[in-house]
């Protein structure tokens, strides 16, 4: 296959501007299906727009806050990744299709 975690790191970084150029394009702002606090990744398939923008500094999403993230399973099924090795299985399935 042949892919460097460079490569990888680079899809990374594309797909989650990209994501983020949307949803900022539609009006609403960046939010996290997993929150960071809760030790979810920053990357396009854990982000979703929110409605709103807190004003001072707190730990988890705007909406809902971070003790209030969905199960796993269930963001599993929502097509969140939640581990480094669920990524590059992705980024290799994305890649053969691409191929």
């Amino acid at each position: 296959m042949g892919s460097s975690i460079d490569d990888i790191l680079k899809d990374m970084k594309v797909r989650h501007a990209y994501k983020v150029d949307q949803i900022k394009k539609s009006g609403l702002t960046v939010g996290h299906l997993k929150s960071l606090a809760n030790k979810g990744f920053d990357i396009a398939e854990n982000i979703t727009g929110e409605i709103g923008k807190s004003t001072i500094k707190e730990k988890g999403n705007f909406s809902r806050g971070f003790r209030n993230d969905l199960p796993d399973s269930v963001l599993i099924k929502k097509g969140s990744i939640l581990n480094w090795d669920d990524y590059i299985e992705a980024y290799i399935r994305r890649k053969k299709i691409v191929k």
